[in-house]
């Protein structure tokens, strides 16, 4: 739901931004945007100072003889397995989140024809729902698992690319609208949300920060910190075609399809065990009791 806010945050400072002339956006306009941003730094400083660690850390801390080895290494030595999984995962999430968030507002402008002032609003609504649906989507896998409702949603997203682009191309401003307000629900915050605690669930305790950290940031940067740049490469190598683009979309979901699948069920599973998910490790509350299920 951060992530989510803060993208609003950003679409209400570009919308600020159009309102001003261009030489006061150069003299002064540009500088505000950058101060800004540093007060949303020191707000998530002080946010951060004041939280706990997790009581299933605590507990751990004072409880278990582990090797004291640096979490990367145990990472590289037991978890590597894992950490693909989760890289993997993330990579078809992050290349959607960013396609649709920055990708498409630019396909907008260059290809289509769009008016700038158009799209802040869009992206501004898109983002707050977004931060509504990690939230309910995060609920969904707490009712019907981690594994099978991401794996729902990438295969949603996995066909939809070939739906949103003559969408976006009928150049109908609802439709655009439509569009772009799906990839944020759904592509950004919606699969994004039962993975923040999908991802955790999968590694022991002893390096679940660390193998996390990897495996998402690995995936973020493969996938979404490239994925504009190829979009836009796509698009000149085949002469302006949304085409290859949505190829691209679908191959990079169908390896966090894949990737999800192997990867067992971890709704509930015991933080404390120090090892990786295995299957038959997740948990349900039935009847009063806690029973396994795959």
């Amino acid at each position: 739901m951060g992530a989510a806010l803060g993208a609003a945050l950003g679409a209400i400072v570009w919308v600020a931004a159009q309102t001003l002339s261009q030489d006061a956006l150069m003299v002064w306009g540009w500088r505000a945007i950058f101060w800004s941003s540093i007060v949303v730094t020191i707000v998530a400083a002080l946010v951060r100072s004041k939280m706990n660690e997790s009581p299933v850390f605590d507990d751990l801390k004072e409880a278990v003889d582990v090797v004291d080895r640096p979490p990367l290494a145990e990472v590289w030595h037991d978890g590597r397995g894992t950490v693909l999984r989760v890289l993997g995962s993330f990579f078809g999430a992050s290349t959607h989140s960013y396609l649709y968030q920055v990708f498409m507002a630019s396909y907008l402008v260059t290809v289509l024809g769009m008016e700038t002032t158009f799209i802040p609003p869009v992206l501004l609504i898109g983002a707050l729902a977004a931060a509504v649906s990690a939230f309910v989507s995060g609920i969904i896998s707490d009712r019907i698992g981690r594994r099978v409702w991401l794996l729902i949603l990438c295969a949603v997203l996995a066909v939809t690319p070939f739906i949103a682009f003559p969408l976006l191309n009928t150049g109908n401003r609802f439709a655009i609208a439509g569009v772009i307000i799906f990839g944020f629900v759904f592509a950004a915050q919606g699969i994004t949300g039962p993975q923040m605690s999908f991802f955790p669930e999968l590694f022991g305790s002893r390096y679940r920060y660390a193998g996390v950290t990897v495996g998402r940031e690995f995936g973020s940067v493969v996938g979404g910190g490239l994925a504009p740049v190829f979009a836009a490469s796509l698009l000149a190598w085949f002469g302006g075609s949304w085409v290859p683009v949505a190829i691209y979309m679908t191959l990079v979901m169908v390896v966090s399809f894949v990737s999800t699948y192997v990867s067992p069920e971890t709704l509930n599973r015991d933080l404390r065990v120090t090892t990786d998910a295995a299957p038959g490790e997740a948990r349900q509350f039935v009847n009063g009791g806690w029973v396994h299920r795959r």
